[in-house]
């Protein structure tokens, strides 16, 4: 077998392996009933909010949903052209077209 690697995606993995940020307190989870050692050891406390620090060029695009509102859209379109490491950005809506299906396309300016 021969597979194909995109290194695109090993690079984007890497860098999401290492910005896990932990908040809040650390829970204990709670079954009612004993575990066996493989679970236990898989089952460990965890804190209660986890988050990922994603690096900005992981990103390449924004789409808005077709019912978000014009305030937002304009909100959010101008922190992203006075964020530098955004300028990368697409900025696309979604809209449905006369058959009911979603397309999206850029966000006229």
């Amino acid at each position: 077998m021969h597979y194909v690697i995109d290194l695109k995606w090993v690079a984007i993995f890497n860098s999401l392996i290492f910005c896990d940020e932990k908040k809040g307190p650390v829970r204990q989870p709670e079954f009612g009933v004993e575990l066996s050692n493989e679970l236990s050891l898989m089952l460990q406390s965890y804190s209660e909010i986890n988050l990922k620090r994603i690096p900005f060029d992981s990103f390449e695009s924004i789409i808005f949903g077709y019912s978000m509102s014009e305030f937002d859209k304009s909100t959010i379109t101008e922190l992203v052209r006075k964020n530098e490491n955004l300028s990368h950005l697409k900025l696309r809506v979604a809209k449905h077209n006369i058959y009911g299906d979603i397309e999206i396309s850029d966000l006229a300016v």
